[in-house]
């Protein structure tokens, strides 16, 4: 009788997958071991042409050969990347993005298609990127990972990178499921309002997503407008992602400062979702309002209908206790920062000092910024 059952369990659950009742177990993702790993080597070699190319246009694609951790990979696709704040030229020290299979149909590399490599001019300590994606992704905000790397180009060394995996189909499969959407780059402070490029979405393009997100945060009544925005956009994740963003102080994000992002549109559920990008900036003031002034478009259009800043500091309360608690994120740190130091040894003393130092700075400002949190939300600790 038990072997009847357990065959007609099997055979229920197999019906129910192929008429998409349930999934089948989804295979382990072998990126992960990529982004566990602390630090990588690479090691980029770029032809004299090339070289001369990225000179002129840093946003042309050249192909390199590429090394990682010892496996050799010809014909790389290599641009410079970073906006004002971090662009770097070919001959100082460029942020890059390698696309494994431009020129290599079908090509990856430890289950990655797309990475960035970060100069973090901006972020002295490297970790940065890698705390801002660690919040997020516990709070349920997709997210890229993050690892770091020891970068050499034409055999000049360039130090510590940040690693950060690609935003294309397979971050859009990952994260929603359905890969059939539009995932638009907010670029350099450029808005819903404004024409934005997209990282991956079906062609021909049909801008009608975006054109109804711009319309609903047009519209003049709060009560209708709220309506509107609840129509395309996922309300409730966007809380979130607006309350973490301001709790880490990512003042050169998207609600803050209209920059650093990525938006998705929902083809199953006819919303959006936002991203978080370019958290090279985080924790610098412990001070930052928890009722702030808006800069982004769909912030400004949310926040100004009555309630919903309570609901924000509902959020962040709700948050700081789930995902924000600065003994949990300073010990997180040091276990980051302890897989990074070792990789280190035999570089310039100084450099090291100095990351270092930025590092225990950095987690001043975790237990500043979560002690003027309860403060200013009225939590007792």
């Amino acid at each position: 009788m038990s072997a009847r059952l357990t065959s007609f369990s099997l055979l229920g659950l197999l019906l129910a997958v192929w008429v998409g009742r349930a999934e089948p177990p989804s295979a382990p993702d072998p990126a992960d071991a990529f982004f566990a790993t602390p630090v990588h080597r690479f090691d980029l070699e770029l032809e004299p042409a090339a070289w001369d190319a990225l000179r002129r246009e840093p946003r042309a694609r050249v192909r390199a050969r590429v090394t990682v951790d010892g496996v050799s990979l010809p014909d790389v696709a290599v641009r410079i990347k970073g906006s004002a704040g971090s662009r770097r030229s070919i001959d100082d020290r460029p942020a890059l993005t390698l696309d494994f299979n431009r020129h290599v149909p079908g090509r990856e590399h430890a289950g990655l298609v797309k990475l960035h490599l970060n100069n973090s001019v901006q972020d002295r300590s490297r970790m940065n990127e890698w705390l801002g994606s660690l919040v997020f992704r516990r709070a349920g905000i997709p997210t890229a990972r993050v690892t770091h790397a020891l970068v050499r180009l034409n055999r000049q060394d360039l130090g510590v990178y940040v690693v950060k995996e690609g935003y294309d189909r397979r971050f859009v499969r990952r994260h929603f499921g359905d890969p059939r959407g539009n995932l638009y780059d907010g670029g350099f402070l450029r808005d819903i309002d404004q024409d934005l490029d997209r990282d991956a979405g079906p062609d021909p393009w049909d801008p009608a997503d975006i054109r109804r997100l711009r319309d609903a945060c047009a519209v003049e009544d709060d009560g209708e407008r709220l309506e509107a925005l609840g129509r395309v956009l996922d309300i409730d994740h966007f809380l979130t992602f607006a309350a973490l963003e301001v709790m880490l102080e990512h003042w050169d994000g998207y609600c803050l400062h209209s920059n650093n992002y990525r938006l998705y549109h929902d083809p199953g559920t006819g919303r959006f979702r936002f991203v978080p990008h370019g958290m090279d900036q985080l924790l610098g003031r412990a001070s930052m309002p928890v009722n702030p002034g808006f800069r982004g478009r769909v912030a400004q259009a949310l926040f100004a209908v009555p309630g919903q800043r309570d609901r924000l500091r509902e959020r962040m309360t709700e948050l700081l206790g789930r995902v924000f608690d600065p003994g949990v994120l300073s010990s997180d740190l040091d276990r980051a920062w302890a897989g990074v130091r070792p990789a280190l040894a035999g570089r310039p003393r100084q450099e090291v000092w100095d990351i270092e130092e930025e590092v225990a700075y950095l987690r001043d400002g975790i237990a500043a910024r979560a002690a003027d949190l309860r403060r200013q939300l009225g939590v007792t600790p």
